[in-house]
């Protein structure tokens, strides 16, 4: 079974998207796949559900929409058209993104969804074998689209990646566009609360109200360490319940929109949840970035049934006298001489890092670090563990010195240093007041150690002054950061890369070097003695760029599933690895990233 990418839930039916374009239904009592079938040939992105009808709309990553319903617990697909043909040409150029935006009106076969060019398209079903194109709305902002929600059969309401939402009169054809106050972040989700104000999930760490009649917006706090994902709300108490990628399912309080309490803390990013009251209890569903589905008992925080029938993700990689090794889910794998394989001997991942995942290892000559999400580091010498260190959240980044020095971030905002990994206890140097630390990078030449605030600051310390803050600069969303040389640090800025150089006795720093457009930056390593960077990006493209001038040198598609890291074999050559464990093999050629292999994992 594939990856589940998107789930709705509906009375006692449960539809679940997989990122090879298939649909499975679910019983939702011990969640068994029930019935499966084929409608795309790539990842389905969203779906919305008439609850009414059970007629749903889905919308592909290749552009395609695909109508159908759910009928006797079969799935059956009504007409499919590709969003390729109802552009309209308004002179915006096409662009692949990871919009979750389709909407079907209820009582109807109309339906809203993101086009190639990030226009909103509306097409009306009405007649399977031909369906009708209604309009096409291009909104003022920037921003693209994320979610659709119809108000009503005139009202439609979209929410932007610019933390912007927008109104369409479809009577009048006017557009209300309206920021929210302090949101800069993509809005993910409307929860309907009443006739009227809608409970918006945004990538900014909170919650708001929003009435659709007067534009008042209530702004929750910022709580969560990472971005809010999804909202649901069970219909009969009142009660609102949100998902996190920091893994946490809350439970909000209805007055605030503050936490209540966390009611389970998953081993993966959480992203869909719908609540339903089924067989007497009220339970979440909630659809895991594992690709997985976990139905949890609300009253008590237990997971009642899972579901996961893809493999296991790859995150991080070191490369060790005995071999390279690769860190996510589960296990950890060895290069051999077929493909990679579970080494066990050093790590026991159940009671290591208790159900959680590996964010990052670091080696370092005969030292090298793990540090999982659930807080904990397992430190190494000589290939033998020294430590198990409890660091109050879950791991961002880490690094170890030549001299077995220890750094690490994590999403409570610390960075943690310990001098020596085998001995002595670990000290807080840097602390963010109100930020996860996202990143980090240490400068052994200078002594030097970079970290970064998810929104906010990069801050350069000096160790050797204690900690001493030697520059301190903006930062969004970043990743990832390297020392290219003593003197340059690369820093991402979301879909961006920074350049930050020291030279004639100050810091200069230029945001966006590398522009490259293509949503989020997972990782780079520069290759070619220092002449090109190689990037892999959350729209799963590698991108190579000179390095001197921050020039596009050329793209290559990587595939259907996301691209967590890369790790250099030799100047000319280097290997990428992802979800679903896919490991594959690059040889730089003319500027441009070629596969070579695709490696086994057994």
């Amino acid at each position: 079974m594939a990856h589940i990418n998107v789930t709705v839930v509906n009375d006692d039916i449960l539809l679940a998207g997989d990122k090879d374009g298939g649909l499975t239904l679910f019983k939702l009592d011990d969640l068994s796949p029930i019935y499966h079938i084929q409608v795309a040939s790539s990842a389905i992105q969203s779906l919305s559900l008439d609850p009414a009808s059970n007629l749903f709309a889905a919308l592909c990553i290749d552009y395609s929409v695909v109508l159908g319903q759910v009928i006797d617990y079969d799935v059956c697909v009504l007409s499919r058209i590709s969003g390729l043909d109802y552009v309209t040409d308004d002179g915006f150029d096409f662009h692949q993104s990871e919009s979750q935006a389709i909407a079907l009106l209820n009582g109807s076969r109309k339906v809203a969804f993101r086009a190639p060019n990030s226009a909103c398209t509306i097409v009306d079903f009405c007649t399977v074998e031909a369906p009708v194109f209604v309009e096409s709305i291009r909104f003022q902002s920037p921003g693209d689209i994320v979610t659709l929600r119809w108000h009503s059969p005139s009202l439609l309401i979209a929410g932007l990646t610019t933390g912007e939402l927008a109104i369409t009169d479809l009577v009048t054809s006017i557009t209300r566009e309206i920021s929210v106050p302090a949101i800069t972040e993509s809005i993910h989700w409307f929860e309907p609360e009443d006739v009227e104000t809608y409970l918006v999930a945004t990538d900014a760490r909170r919650v708001a109200r929003f009435n659709i009649n007067t534009g008042n917006i209530q702004l929750g706090p910022a709580f969560a360490r990472d971005d809010f994902e999804h909202i649901t709300r069970d219909t009969n108490s009142g009660r609102i319940f949100a998902s996190s990628f920091d893994r946490n399912l809350y439970e909000l309080d209805r007055e605030t929109l503050a936490v209540h309490t966390t009611l389970y803390t998953a081993p993966f990013k959480l992203r869909w949840i719908d609540c339903s009251n089924h067989e007497g209890r009220l339970i979440i569903i909630a659809q895991v970035r594992n690709g997985s589905i976990l139905k949890i008992d609300v009253a008590t925080g237990r997971v009642l049934a899972r579901y996961h029938g893809c493999k296991s993700s790859f995150w991080s990689a070191i490369d060790l006298p005995s071999g390279r090794r690769l860190f996510g889910e589960g296990d950890c794998y060895r290069l051999s001489d077929k493909g990679y394989v579970v080494d066990r001997s050093f790590i026991n991942f159940e009671t290591a890092f208790e159900g959680h995942y590996v964010k990052r290892a670091h080696a370092n000559r005969q030292y090298f670090a793990v540090g999982g999400t659930n807080g904990w580091v397992i430190c190494f010498a000589s290939g033998k563990p020294v430590r198990r260190l409890y660091l109050e959240a879950a791991i961002r980044d880490l690094s170890v010195s030549s001299s077995g020095a220890l750094f690490a971030v994590t999403e409570a905002g610390s960075l943690w240093h310990l001098a020596e990994i085998d001995q002595g206890e670990p000290v807080r140097v840097f602390q963010s007041p109100s930020q996860p630390l996202w990143s980090l990078a240490h400068n052994e030449q200078h002594n030097l150690v970079a970290v970064a605030e998810r929104i906010g600051r990069v801050v350069i310390l000096d160790i050797e002054r204690e900690f001493f803050v030697v520059a301190d600069t903006n930062a969004r969303l970043p990743k990832r950061m390297k020392w290219i040389t003593p003197e340059r640090l690369l820093v991402v800025r979301s879909n961006f890369i920074d350049d930050i150089c020291y030279t004639d006795g100050n810091w200069h720093h230029e945001e966006a070097f590398f522009s490259l457009q293509d949503n989020t930056v997972e990782d780079f390593i520069a290759l070619d003695h220092g002449r090109v960077l190689a990037i892999i990006n959350y729209n799963r493209y590698i991108s190579i760029c000179n390095l001197s001038t921050g020039d596009l040198l050329s793209k290559t598609y990587w595939g259907s599933d996301y691209m967590k890291g890369l790790i250099k074999n030799t100047e000319q050559s280097f290997t990428v690895f992802g979800r679903d464990q896919w490991v594959k093999n690059y040889q730089l050629i003319d500027n441009n990233a070629v596969m070579q292999e695709i490696e086994d994992v057994y």
